[in-house]
């Protein structure tokens, strides 16, 4: 059987690119996040972490263990992004950013499954006016970065970690 070109790039795009096409699999269900407002995962994948804009603030699967459920910190509501962060002198922690120009940190203790997760003391920026609006750190980096916006402008700020 002699197949056209056409239908053998058709043929090889359903084939090779289903072949080619990166798994997906459901790790666990994310049961306890209400109104999830970001989503982050730490350096080493085991920890997804969902801030919310309801409920606890955050919440924290281990996701070695899914099934044990997830770890909840109340570091402020609503919540309106979170960002992993890990160095050497700290333990990991995950950030969420907050209204009223506060960031809280959440410290991973990976000793327990779920993880017990500890609150920092509020971060303060810009005075305390206007909402952090993201967070962002990069690997390496010895600092946070987060966005405030306040009465329509924009202030960046480098929170040491």
């Amino acid at each position: 059987m002699k197949l056209r070109v056409g239908t053998w790039c058709a043929l090889c795009v359903v084939l090779c690119g289903s072949a080619l096409a990166a798994p997906s699999q459901e790790a666990g269900v994310l049961s306890g996040a209400t109104l999830p407002s970001d989503i982050a995962l730490s350096e080493n994948h085991r920890y997804v972490a969902v801030s919310e804009e309801g409920g606890s603030s955050l919440a924290v699967w281990d996701s070695w263990s899914f099934s044990s459920g997830p770890s909840f910190a109340s570091p402020c509501l609503p919540a309106s992004a979170v960002e992993f962060t890990s160095n050497l002198a700290t333990a990991d922690r995950f950030y969420v950013a907050c209204e009223a120009g506060q960031v809280y940190y959440a410290e991973i203790d990976s000793s327990r499954v779920p993880p017990a997760l500890s609150v920092g003391a509020a971060i303060e920026l810009n005075g305390g006016g206007g909402d952090v609006i993201d967070l962002a750190w990069a690997p390496g980096d010895d600092a946070i970065h987060a966005l405030v916006v306040d009465a329509g402008l924009m202030s960046l700020h480098r929170i040491s970690i």
